[in-house]
């Protein structure tokens, strides 16, 4: 299978869960608007990222759930930034989003996108960037829209890792008998040097 076929296979695979992701958070207050789009990026985060592990699920189901390295939203960000799998103004804004979603979270009275808190985060996005006179929630929309092709794009074109193959046990056996054989060699030159003694026109040792 060409390439492109790969990657229209992988795209056309999630095309649907896309559209009704689309359609259902528009659909939701602002408060559950932004705390489903936060949920979505960070799964989406979570399946790019284990694209580019080895294929153990049971090392992936330990590093993503629980008290795993990489269960939160944040640690995600970070560490997909760190391997090079966002650029930075993608990283600064899903740190954004996050931060829109807690925002939402800890306030329990009303609250929706033009509080000026919020409005003045979803500004911020770069995703965004062209349609800063836009509500609030149509620049975190298109902010989150925005992302996500980046997530998923990099996500089509990653391949699992294959694990290197263990050592030879007797290669390591050699490998310590040719440090053995460096040190002695170094440690008979060491004592042929303080054994050469002085030359007669240097200066007697003085004790």
């Amino acid at each position: 299978m060409k390439k492109k076929d790969v990657l229209k296979d992988l795209f056309d695979s999630k095309i649907d869960d896309i559209l009704k992701f689309n359609h259902e958070f528009r659909l939701e207050s602002d408060r559950d608007c932004g705390s489903m789009a936060a949920a979505y990026l960070d799964e989406a985060l979570k399946d790019m990222l284990a694209s580019y592990m080895v294929n153990d699920k049971r090392l992936i189901k330990d590093l993503f759930n629980g008290q795993g390295a990489l269960a939160t939203f944040s640690s995600r960000i970070n560490i997909a930034f760190a391997l090079g799998k966002l650029s930075k103004e993608v990283k600064n804004d899903l740190h954004i989003i996050r931060k829109i979603r807690n925002e939402f979270a800890q306030v329990s009275d009303s609250i929706d996108f033009e509080n000026e808190i919020i409005k003045k985060s979803c500004k911020e996005l770069k995703h965004q960037a062209l349609f800063t006179k836009s509500s609030g929630r149509e620049m975190f929309i298109r902010a989150v829209l925005g992302v996500l092709a980046m997530i998923h794009h990099h996500e089509t074109t990653a391949k699992h890792p294959k694990t290197p193959k263990d050592l030879n046990l007797q290669g390591i056996t050699n490998f310590e008998e040719m440090i053995r054989g460096v040190e002695k060699i170094k440690t008979k030159e060491i004592k042929a040097e303080q054994a050469v003694p002085p030359d007669a026109g240097d200066p007697a040792p003085v004790d």
